[in-house]
């Protein structure tokens, strides 16, 4: 087999940060480092030869479809972001394989990148065999507040107003669920689960937009923003720049026939730093990271477990958890959805009420999904318990919590 050269990751500031998808004969690779200043793109190999069989990038040229969406003077296009920082989906009826998109960049700083910013904040569809995007929907255009959208995308055959549909179900990390038909992208329905949203008043029912958004203005304002957010000052943006839902593991459970989120419930502080946006991109060093501002906690971050329905497109019922979910949930067939906290806490949940069973607290941090299996019948769950920085710094200013200990160890549950 040849070796595959990226010769151009170091330039581009590339990096890999999802598992590749194999479809037939070809390995689907998504690009991320968008919050380096990379152009993220998307790439298909042989997977007997190596050989890269098309190339596609979530960011357009000036002369390509969406191109006039990237406006201004800085050529802001040619470091725009929209990384595929998780692994998309594959439907084998439409030949089609779903991604998500990572936010503009710099990700904070509006007025240096005018426009909606195509194809970032988005679910892309790309035909298999060629790498064209044959339909999109963008959640956030303009996106001012991190909200990137590379979650997961469920894909379910489901029923809508006695209508049978191929439906695409998302929960958006703006703190919206949407529902999209996943042959052509159609928007279908979008409801809140987050508890706190304060950047929109809600989405427009026939456009998926959000209701304050203008297709006429370079530059959208939402409900939090002005007409420069760079003179602005700090403003407080809800959800959590993390979410709601982020890249965490959702589940759809065909025995209540519920898609199930877990995430964050909060809100951040975000300032504009123009003053690292000036002329070209910054220095593009390893480990850069350009935000174009800057953001933190405006509140403890706590988290909560959703269940909503994506034929209906409304919220089932809602568990408040008091520490962030990181790890995300798995429904099983025996009427239990599985999360933990960031604080190591697993919890057992009925998955028609969300009532908590039982919990357990291992005693360090948790940002792993929890995976069920079975052993001559019985049925067990393990976690991996261990966390990241992000989700120590969830922590760190949380009294009690500040001491607790990391590590990595593997608890399994019989039920």
């Amino acid at each position: 087999m040849k070796t595959v050269q990226f010769d151009d990751m170091k330039t581009s500031l590339c990096s890999l940060t999802s598992a590749p998808l194999v479809i037939d004969d070809k390995l689907i690779v998504g690009g991320s480092g968008g919050d380096q200043g990379a152009r993220a793109h998307i790439d298909a190999f042989n997977a007997d030869t190596g050989e890269r069989l098309w190339r596609t990038y979530s960011v357009p040229a000036p002369n390509e479809p969406g191109g006039d969406t990237w406006k201004g003077n800085t050529e802001a296009w040619k470091h725009g972001g929209g990384s595929f920082w998780q692994t998309g989906s594959y439907d084998p009826a439409t030949k089609l394989t779903l991604w998500g998109t990572g936010q503009p960049v710099p990700m904070y700083d509006p007025e240096y990148r005018p426009g909606d910013n195509l194809y970032t904040n988005s679910t892309i569809a790309l035909d298999v065999a060629s790498g064209k995007i044959k339909w999109y929907f963008q959640y956030t255009p303009g996106d001012f507040l991190d909200y990137d959208e590379v979650g997961i995308t469920q894909l379910i055959d489901t029923k809508v107003n006695g209508e049978d549909r191929k439906i695409v179900a998302h929960f958006g990390r703006n703190g919206f669920f949407y529902t999209l038909d996943r042959v052509n992208g159609q928007f279908i329905s979008s409801q809140q689960y987050a508890e706190k949203v304060n950047w929109t008043d809600g989405i427009d029912p026939k456009t998926g937009k959000p209701v304050e958004y203008d297709p006429n203005k370079d530059l959208q304002t939402y409900k939090i923003g002005k007409a420069s957010r760079r003179q602005q000052g700090q403003i407080e943006g809800c959800p959590n720049i993390q979410g709601g839902v982020n890249f965490f593991p959702t589940s759809y459970s065909a025995r209540t026939h519920l898609s199930y989120g877990a995430g964050l419930e909060g809100c951040s502080n975000i300032l504009v730093d123009a003053t690292a946006d000036a002329g070209e991109k910054p220095p593009g060093a390893p480990g850069h990271i350009w935000f174009g501002g800057a953001s933190s906690n405006a509140e403890e971050v706590k988290g909560s477990v959703t269940a909503m329905d994506p034929a209906t497109g409304k919220k089932g019922a809602q568990q408040s958890l008091p520490r962030a979910s990181y790890s995300g949930v798995a429904a099983t067939g025996g009427g239990l959805v599985f999360t933990t906290t960031v604080d190591g806490t697993v919890y057992a949940l009925d998955d028609v009420s969300l009532k908590p069973l039982w919990s357990f607290n291992t005693g360090s941090l948790s940002s792993a999904p929890p995976m069920t299996y079975a052993v001559n019948g019985k049925q067990y769950v393990a976690v991996l318990i261990g966390g990241s920085v992000i989700v120590r710094d969830m922590l760190n200013k949380t009294p009690g919590y500040q001491d607790l200990q990391n590590t990595s160890m593997l608890y399994v549950f019989a039920l």
